[in-house]
């Protein structure tokens, strides 16, 4: 990923089986076409199939696939994304559907703990732990120092 990269992602929440008319979910239509999906969970995954009605000729017909997607949790992602350096920028749950940004956070945090680091030592010393540090700063700069920690050490 670029040192200003984005990652935006965009799935739909299978943690919550859905069950009986609710596994059916209407996608699009229009005067010419109908797709619908059918989900069924097993343990890990979800098959979903998609249901193409197309009309050809004044006559319905039917198209149908199927695939299987892996059950993701949104917020074992966003533990993931966390763990190798990235900030959650954004985050929506509508509807079924996750939004997700995130961005690469070590370059633009960089100077950021540069320029704290430089304050540190110019007022303090060198300090014995993360502790110390948030102890001995006033509160308006635990958060920023919190952040810096998180990400960037």
């Amino acid at each position: 990923m670029a040192p200003t990269g984005k990652l935006v992602l965009s799935f739909r929440d299978y943690t919550k089986e859905l069950t009986g008319n609710q596994r059916f979910i209407p996608i699009k239509s229009d005067d010419s076409r109908i797709l619908t999906c059918f989900l069924e969970h097993f343990e890990n995954t979800v098959e979903v199939t998609d249901l193409l009605y197309e009309k050809t000729n004044g006559e319905w017909v039917l198209k149908a696939s199927s695939y299987h997607k892996v059950i993701t949790d949104s917020k074992e992602i966003v533990k993931h994304l966390k763990s190798i350096g990235l900030q959650i920028m954004f985050k929506e749950e509508q509807n079924g559907m996750v939004t997700m940004m995130a961005m690469k956070s070590s370059l633009w945090l960089y100077p950021l703990q540069k320029r704290l680091s430089a304050h540190h030592k110019k007022s303090m010393g060198k300090p014995k732990s993360h502790a110390t540090l948030y102890a001995a700063w006033p509160l308006q700069h635990l958060v920023v120092c919190g952040f810096v920690y998180l990400f960037a050490s």
